[in-house]
């Protein structure tokens, strides 16, 4: 028998090799909106055991229900230059008839889809179903303005954009200069490029946009997004702000490294991650390092937007950064008088960040706001 008020059903759909991202969010919808949620997995055939893997931890909660779509092979549909946005909107492409199927059969009809920023091409099943699509962007909101920019910058830029000297304006946001760009970007001749622009045409189509930041963190650039007259020209829809979506990771290693933690020296301890998002809600100055795709950005936020991380001269990209100049960055944060504002700014945004999911905290009010707004659909 159904319950007589069964909870509402959201569908989450994954990217291949982004799975993480969206476990996470599921988990934020089953925590604080107490809806049931659906994840399809999406993968590549040589990822698909690593996910699984992946998968298992975050199905031992009972949070959510997963369905594992069939791996996709796309070894004979894009060429070998071609890998990165390419590939992953291939392998898209190739189950999005299995998953149209799959969620005509739910046994709970869906009130609303959510798909990866890098799964568009399933947005449209949305349409078919008759219910309200969203789309996740895992990264944060400067990406965003970059996404939905490019279709203007693709009329109004003539030849490459590699090599120009003057920084982009993106309306209401700070500029960002060629070298810079997402590696998607740089060479307008590529598949990549045209999967790019194609993204950053067809997610004006989205019900609302769900950004992995908060408002205290890119205020400015999630304004710009929400203003008709700034960004929010080109974006044409709601944008909610889900804080940082990151894992906790295995909590027996946690345990492990806390307990090392506890006997070191305040401060003293040179921590090194890929991350970005969760040093910032660690309260953590970085030295960031990027080498490809977005993170050439994401160092330029950090240091010049945010001023809670130092950058070589040299892009490790480029060259080898000395063991001098690696001393120097290390010395600035825990020595100099710039490395003590660093610390003081990320600590102040750690605190924002702890806020934004308590009752009436920005993020908290955002998911509230989309999922009352699926119901009412």
């Amino acid at each position: 028998m159904e319950p007589s008020n069964p909870k509402s059903h959201i569908v989450l759909l994954s990217a291949p090799a982004h799975l993480t991202p969206v476990i996470e969010l599921g988990k934020r919808l089953v925590t604080f909106q107490d809806v049931e949620i659906t994840i399809f997995v999406a993968s590549f055939t040589q990822s698909a055991v690593a996910e699984s893997r992946m998968l298992q931890a975050a199905l031992s909660t009972k949070l959510f229900h997963v369905i594992h779509l069939p791996p996709a092979d796309i070894s004979n549909l894009v060429a070998p230059g071609d890998k990165g946005i390419t590939s992953l909107s291939a392998a898209v492409r190739l189950v999005r008839p299995t998953f149209q199927a799959a969620m005509s059969r739910l046994k709970t009809e869906a009130i609303a889809l959510v798909v990866h920023v890098f799964s568009m091409e399933c947005l449209g099943v949305s349409d078919e179903l008759k219910i309200p699509k969203y789309v996740f962007v895992s990264t944060n909101a400067w990406f965003l303005a970059v996404l939905v920019y490019t279709p203007v910058l693709e009329k109004e830029v003539e030849g490459e954009y590699a090599g120009k000297k003057e920084p982009f304006v993106l309306p209401g946001c700070s500029s960002i200069r060629a070298e810079d760009l997402p590696d998607p970007v740089l060479l307008r001749t590529t598949a990549n490029y045209r999967e790019f622009l194609k993204i950053g045409m067809e997610i004006p189509e989205a019900d609302g946009i769900l950004v992995n930041t908060w408002e205290e963190l890119q205020r400015k650039t999630l304004a710009s997004l929400r203003e008709s007259k700034l960004l929010g020209g080109v974006a044409k829809t709601q944008i909610f702000p889900v804080r940082p979506i990151n894992s906790k990771g295995s909590p027996a290693l946690k345990n492990e490294l806390v307990d090392w933690l506890d006997k070191q020296l305040a401060d003293s301890v040179l921590y090194i991650s890929f991350g970005t998002i969760e040093c910032i809600t660690n309260g953590l100055p970085m030295i960031a390092w990027p080498l490809y795709s977005k993170q050439r950005m994401n160092a330029t936020m950090l240091t010049e937007e945010m001023g809670i991380a130092v950058r070589s001269e040299t892009l490790p990209s480029q060259g080898v950064v000395g063991r001098e100049e690696i001393k120097k960055m290390v010395r600035k944060i825990f020595v100099d008088d710039e490395g003590r504002e660093m610390r003081d700014r990320v600590k102040e945004l750690k605190l924002s960040a702890e806020k934004v999911w308590s009752n009436g905290g920005s993020s908290y009010n955002g998911l509230v706001e989309m999922v009352e707004c699926k119901k009412k659909c």
